[in-house]
């Protein structure tokens, strides 16, 4: 007689999890009940409960998951190059990809800014600073010459600049004439390596 296989245990927590955060990008935070979060995920609303206290706690919860940082970090922990130049322009290529894998990420981020006036950004820096500070090192150890800034000034001007150049991608890029839809991640290492001015004639004698 052939063995009975067992149904794999389901991680009732993260389909909770996971609903909530389909329905918060359709509907937003306060437009979204516990009910249709429950129901989403194929569970009464007691059930949903006993695994978060409330719904900002499920909101929490989803936060942690999808912020960008969640899938930024890991990606730039992969970064490789043996100089400073080439471990940057790979990590910036990795936060690109990293942040195409999570296109939710800035419609939760705009709950977060308009919904909560990101009084929650501060509860994921136990999560998010450790990694930052590890990648701000991994720079250094690279061959290379760094200018005299602070290594958290480096990491948070790299990481703003490239969510700049994801989010103007969506809203600005994409619309833009096809002939002027040109492929610019190069020319934003560039521009974070080495700035947007040219070297003066006397510079280059």
């Amino acid at each position: 007689m052939a063995e009975k296989k067992h149904a794999k245990p389901r991680n009732t927590r993260a389909a909770i999890t996971q609903a909530a955060f389909k329905l918060f990008l359709k509907h937003g935070f306060h437009g979204t009940s516990m009910r249709q979060i429950a129901s989403k995920a194929g569970l009464t609303v007691a059930a949903a409960y006993n695994h978060f206290k409330n719904k900002e706690e499920l909101y929490k919860a989803v936060l942690l998951a999808h912020h960008p940082y969640a899938h930024v970090l890991p990606a730039l922990a992969k970064a490789e190059g043996e100089t400073i130049e080439e471990f940057l322009a790979g990590g910036a290529r990795m936060m690109i990809e990293a942040l195409d894998r999570e296109p939710g990420f800035l419609k939760l981020m705009f709950i977060e800014i308009v919904e909560f006036n990101s009084k929650h950004i501060p509860g994921l820096f136990t999560e998010v600073v450790p990694q930052l500070l590890a990648f701000a090192q991994s720079i250094s150890r690279r061959k290379g010459r760094l200018r005299p800034f602070p290594l958290p000034v480096l990491v948070r001007s790299f990481s703003g600049l490239f969510f700049s150049y994801y989010i103007t991608e969506l809203l600005i890029w994409k619309y833009l004439p096809p002939a002027m839809q040109t492929e610019c991640l190069d020319d934003f290492v560039d521009i974070y390596l080495h700035g947007v001015l040219a070297p003066s004639p006397a510079a280059t004698e």
